[in-house]
């Protein structure tokens, strides 16, 4: 006798969510490693890096209808990430400054605090 096809498919929806969260952390990581190296290359581009805030900062206002719960997102939420911007600022705008007044060493690797 197998197993009945609703049973089935909720142990299969069951696995699917379990792996799911299981890879959350890890894409959270790469989020946040991304928007770190963005925003310095940015910088080092001659890009004012307080752009980045305010674009944060419209997507918070715009809401977060169709955004999972953040225990369920691979991204992380506005806030977390504009808190994180806010502490990569002062590199982030030393290193625009040195961009504005050609003091860049383009050799130099981008490191992440």
């Amino acid at each position: 006798m197998g197993t009945a096809p609703i049973t089935q498919m909720a142990i299969i929806n069951a696995y699917g969510l379990g792996t799911s969260l299981g890879g959350l952390g890890f894409n959270r990581s790469m989020e946040k490693e991304a928007d770190e190296i963005g925003l310095m290359y940015a910088a080092r581009a001659g890009f004012n890096p307080r752009a980045a805030i305010a674009v944060w900062e419209r997507m918070a206002l715009e809401g977060d209808v169709d955004r999972p719960a953040a225990f369920l997102s691979t991204h992380p939420d506005h806030g977390t990430r504009l808190s994180r911007l806010y502490d990569l600022m002062p590199a982030a705008e030393e290193t625009y400054q040195k961009a504005l007044a050609g003091e860049l060493d383009e050799q130099q690797i981008i490191v992440i605090q």
